[in-house]
């Protein structure tokens, strides 16, 4: 390769670190192309992701097919073992939803489909505040975006109180009367 010295191999080091940013550059740009033209494909979706992960159209469509996948685990494992099986997906899921929301130069139909996103997510792990503080998000991003949206907020309220309510109120069955415990 024609290094024989600590120099050279700097010299060298750069011009190879120089390519690679370029190669890099120049993928990018392929695969905002393909992501432009198929915005669906997971195979574009994932790699674009992997190369440009803070676009927030990219991580929304990023987070939705990897909830679409969940939803498919689902089906047969049922919503209570996701977060155990899958918890880094869904806390990414979770985590980009919320940077979505949060970046300033997001637009705001990007933001609600982030949030909408979350809104399927907190559906079938069954997350009511999560959900309800992102009802209340895009009440504030657009008041107009759900027709029902205080409806939906009053509805999931109600779930967390009876919920509340409900694990209150729940027996304690160490205080129960049965034989073994009965002198």
């Amino acid at each position: 390769m024609g290094v024989s010295t600590t120099e050279d191999a700097s010299v060298m080091r750069a011009e190879l670190q120089t390519k690679s940013q370029d190669y890099t550059e120049k993928l990018k740009k392929v695969l905002a192309d393909l992501y432009a033209q198929y915005p669906s494909s997971n195979t574009v979706v994932q790699l674009y992701y992997q190369l440009n992960p803070q676009d927030p159209k990219v991580k929304v469509s990023y987070s939705k097919l990897q909830l679409d996948q969940l939803k498919q685990y689902a089906s047969y494992l049922g919503s209570q073992y996701l977060f155990s099986y899958f918890q880094q997906q869904i806390t990414e899921i979770l985590v980009n939803v919320q940077t979505v929301v949060d970046a300033t130069q997001a637009a705001t139909d990007t933001k609600l489909e982030a949030l909408d996103v979350g809104l399927d997510l907190t559906d079938l792990l069954g997350l009511k505040e999560i959900k309800l503080s992102y009802l209340e998000t895009i009440k504030k991003i657009d008041p107009n975006y759900y027709t029902n949206i205080d409806s939906m907020i009053e509805s999931v309220q109600k779930e967390i109180e009876e919920a509340n309510n409900t694990s209150n109120t729940s027996t304690d069955t160490s205080q129960v009367a049965t034989p073994s415990n009965i002198q």
